[in-house]
């Protein structure tokens, strides 16, 4: 059993609330790399407290290297340890429902509870998912238009401004000690242009079929907390998922509402009948259930058997990613530029279908190139790198402080 979970295990049979440091050192322990100590130890020192309280290494990094302005610091403090208040109160009652006693991953349980806490309050401030989608489709649409615009804008005063643009592209990429490109400067830039302008269709159409182009947040703060603990419930295997009001999945519901700032006693039964019968649902199910497939032993004894198989179900893959491509091309007219893209995409993939035909045996399955002593060679490497990173994060900060001193004088 892990020495955590051994830890609070008293906590967790008797409901008290678990002692604020115990609390701290466990969640800033899930948070925290291997280089956590030496960060959270650069910024104490640079203002007390700062390396204790705030959450993980891109806040650390930017208070250290002064990005994050102290006055940031202080409020995100306050924040955080109103929250662990919380969070040493209630994490007892949260991993009693989710019957967390031994064989659990404990970091894992506390990570999806913290994200899910931090995405609370940006999601109750969003707006609703319709008007988020339409405004992501407009700006992508002007982005293709644009482009399309500035393309044939440039191309009337190409002959203005290709030298100054070649000698531009060629410093930045350093192209001068290789061979020089046979194109001038504009038609690498206007080759770039369509390239915006064809990706943009891409994503338009992508989100016309369905096949989830692009990232669209919503405002229904409840239902975020719902997912996170119906998320909870199928990985871990309980509570069982009901929408009976006072049921272990309802107090889960209520108690991770409570942590994430919502407020207590809060009624999540609306939330939880119409999460019981929405698509996120069935999505999260497929995923689970693919996920457990792709671990069960029924799942891995045919690709001992036939190793082969994984070729197989690559190219079954790849079959419907040309449909894709098949399908979009056939949707409407194109103009030349985006016909001759859009087939190269789906050239590209009919080669891969045809090098997986092609691909002899037999295959060495789950091997691993690098041995132990490589392994430990980089591990190494990556900690001087981050201990150089870390230096480097320290004197950025004096050096900004400093110019804010003086500035403020």
């Amino acid at each position: 059993m892990d020495t955590e979970l051994l830890e609070l295990l008293p906590f967790i049979d008797t409901g008290e609330a678990i002692p604020a440091d115990v609390m701290l050192r466990l969640l800033n322990g899930v948070q925290d790399r291997a280089d956590g100590e030496p960060r959270r130890r650069a910024a104490n020192e640079i203002l007390s407290g700062a390396g204790d309280y705030l959450p993980g290494r891109g806040y650390l990094s930017g208070f250290i290297s002064g990005k994050l302005s102290q006055i940031e610091a202080v409020a995100i403090i306050s924040g955080r340890k109103k929250y662990l208040e919380r969070m040493r109160c209630l994490l007892p009652s949260i991993l009693k429902i989710l019957g967390v006693r031994e064989g659990r991953n404990l970091n894992s349980i506390m990570l999806r509870i913290d994200d899910c806490c931090h995405d609370f309050p940006i999601v109750a401030k969003s707006a609703h998912e319709k008007k988020v989608r339409k405004a992501i489709r407009t700006d992508v649409a002007q982005i293709r238009d644009l482009a399309q615009e500035l393309r044939a804008a440039v191309e009337k005063a190409e002959r203005h401004i290709n030298h100054e643009l070649e000698q531009h592209v060629a410093i930045l990429r350093d192209e001068q000690q290789g061979a020089p490109s046979w194109r001038s400067g504009v038609e690498v830039f206007n080759q770039q242009l369509d390239w915006l302008r064809v990706a943009a269709d891409i994503a338009l159409y992508r989100d016309d079929v369905g096949e989830d182009g692009f990232y669209v947040g919503d405002n229904k703060a409840k239902t975020h907390i719902v997912e996170c603990a119906y998320d909870m419930a199928i990985w871990y295997g309980q509570p069982a998922f009901v929408t009976t009001p006072g049921s272990d999945f309802s107090l889960l519901c209520a108690l991770l509402f409570e942590l994430a700032g919502g407020g207590q006693d809060a009624s999540l039964a609306g939330a939880i009948s119409k999460f019981a019968r929405s698509t996120l649902r069935k999505k999260l199910d497929s995923d689970a259930e693919e996920s457990r497939q792709e671990n069960s032993d029924d799942y891995l004894k045919p690709h001992e058997e036939d190793n082969f198989l994984y070729v197989t179900r690559k190219i079954e893959e790849l079959t419907g990613e040309a449909r894709f491509w098949k399908a979009m091309m056939e949707s409407r007219t194109w103009d030349d530029t985006a016909k001759h893209h859009l087939s190269r995409r789906l050239l590209a993939v009919l080669e891969d279908i045809r090098d997986a035909n092609q691909r002899h045996g037999p295959h060495r399955v789950w091997s691993d190139p690098i041995d132990e002593r490589e392994l430990a060679r980089f591990v190494l490497q990556e900690r001087e790198r981050d201990a150089a990173l870390l230096q480097l994060e320290i004197e950025t900060g004096r050096k900004q402080r400093l110019v804010d001193l003086i500035l403020a004088k």
